[in-house]
């Protein structure tokens, strides 16, 4: 449902649009999924909220303009070549992304994005998280690709957040410190300590069912956000 249709004006745009990115594996559609539900399931939103996929300036911009918030899923589209083609938008002000249709918060419509696609949406994100797990080799991607989406778009528009986490309180707090210490030092660290999620196969079997995702999960990702995008100046 857009602004329109319920009878506000989009104009002035006083939402953000959040990106939610990461390597393959590490939960990028569910968790987009679950902070574009969770975001919606607020009545001060008045159901003005989007998830898209990774997509073109034009179709961003009318997203924008009808909706309080908009999603955008752009998973491990957000590659060296997506910030690279970002990098070079921003030094000519100038991008040729193809166009694509948005995805309502309720509807799916698989697409490949490609790294103009990326390109847009990254550069006009708001607030972008990062997301990984305690592997390795997931802390290494977070490693690298911090640091050049700082310097795209400054260490205040970056949230961290550690999915799928253990359950269990021993082992999950010696992931948590295992994962700092690897990000000592790191981009990823810059604007604040990481959002840490646990994410059992009870959450994904409850997306892919289409039932409902524990709240914990929403809500913790949901809060986490509206906090960092209350806090920017």
């Amino acid at each position: 449902m857009t602004a329109e249709e319920c009878g506000y004006s989009p104009e002035p745009w006083l939402g953000s649009l959040i990106g939610v990115v990461g390597a393959r594996g590490v939960g990028c559609t569910l968790l987009a999924e679950c902070l574009a539900e969770e975001l919606s399931s607020d009545a001060s939103n008045r159901g003005l909220v989007a998830r898209t996929g990774a997509t073109g300036a034009a179709e961003l911009d009318g997203l924008k303009a009808g909706h309080r918030f908009v999603v955008a899923d752009i998973g491990s589209a957000a590659t060296s070549a997506a910030i690279s083609a970002a990098s070079a938008f921003r030094a000519s002000d100038s991008l040729g992304a193809p166009s694509a249709q948005g995805i309502s918060s309720t509807q799916s419509t698989p697409r490949t994005p490609t790294a103009a696609d990326a390109a847009a949406t990254l550069s006009r994100c708001d607030l972008i998280a990062m997301i990984a797990t305690p592997r390795p080799e997931s802390l290494s991607w977070l490693t690298r690709t911090s640091e050049a989406l700082e310097a795209l778009l400054g260490a205040e528009r970056l949230l961290t957040v550690i999915n799928r986490l253990p359950r269990r309180s021993s082992r999950r707090m010696a992931d948590v410190a295992a994962s700092l210490r690897r990000l000592t030092g790191s981009a990823a660290l810059t604007a604040g300590a990481p959002l840490l999620i646990t994410e059992s196969k009870a959450v994904a079997r409850a997306a892919r069912d289409g039932s409902a995702v524990q709240a914990a999960l929403t809500q913790s990702l949901s809060v986490g956000v509206r906090l960092r995008l209350d806090s920017k100046p």
